[in-house]
């Protein structure tokens, strides 16, 4: 009798590991192809940068050409309007803007859904660059893609030797030195601040003073805006911490016009 109790119950912690095993297979087998997903996500942003980089026949041109055909690009997506590189990073990407704002935070380039999304502005903000304060968005990717390595511009050293990133669209480069990475609340800037007002500008400056002395947060204070300066924000979420974002701010230094 006691041995059949006892024989019964093995079975079933036999039966209870197999289906923990069988539940574990699962999420693994559903975790690797969310992975090879990812990365074929990634592969498709590469292929769109290799194939859409301008060849320029004569490099001794005084005149700066466009690195990327716009014509092209749009061919993939029509929401397509920038593309951003930052040295050092894995940041180098094209820009969306949608009639729907944060489409882009769950839509990837080929329409689908889910990550890693795509790089975005809402339609609040001028494609132009030309608002006071321009907002970038982009996902916290573990593989440090989208604008996971930002991270980076968190470590006081890489922060420091930093030099310059660029933006480009169809008709112009716009070349931005970064004033400052601040871990920031998660309050929508476009909507606290006037984007297209230097008053908006100036209040969300003063509004990062409250950060001096957050984790991962340095500033240039050599860098200072005036007059018309542009500011381009770069958000990006913390890990977590579900209710701060890492921004790092920018200031517009040189337009370069095609």
């Amino acid at each position: 009798m006691k041995k059949n109790r006892l024989l019964k119950v093995k079975k079933i912690v036999v039966m209870l590991l197999l289906i923990v095993l069988a539940v574990v297979l699962a999420l693994l087998a559903k975790y690797r192809m969310y992975q090879k997903k990812l990365q074929e996500k990634a592969e498709t942003m590469n292929r769109l940068a290799t194939e859409t980089i301008v060849t320029v026949a004569d490099d001794t041109e005084e005149k700066e050409t466009a690195k990327y055909d716009f014509e092209k690009l749009r061919e993939t997506n029509k929401d397509i309007y920038a593309w951003i590189t930052i040295p050092d990073t894995m940041v180098d990407y094209p820009v969306l803007q949608s009639e729907t704002d944060n489409k882009y935070l769950d839509t990837n380039i080929d329409g689908s859904q889910g990550y890693p999304g795509c790089i975005y502005s809402n339609k609040c903000n001028s494609k132009k660059f030309d608002d006071y304060i321009t907002v970038l968005y982009g996902h916290n990717m573990k593989s440090g893609e989208m604008f996971g390595s930002l991270h980076q511009f968190g470590e006081e050293e890489f922060f420091d030797d930093f030099d310059t990133y660029s933006i480009e669209t169809e008709s112009a480069r716009y070349i931005y030195s970064v004033y400052a990475v601040v871990n920031y609340n998660d309050s929508l800037i476009t909507a606290k601040y006037g984007v297209k007002t230097r008053e908006g500008r100036d209040a969300f400056i003063q509004s990062l003073e409250a950060c001096r002395g957050n984790s991962s947060t340095h500033f240039h204070d050599e860098v200072n805006f005036k007059d018309d300066d542009k500011v381009l924000v770069l958000s990006v979420c913390i890990s977590g911490q579900k209710d701060r974002r890492l921004l790092v701010v920018s200031k517009l230094e040189e337009i370069i016009e095609f």
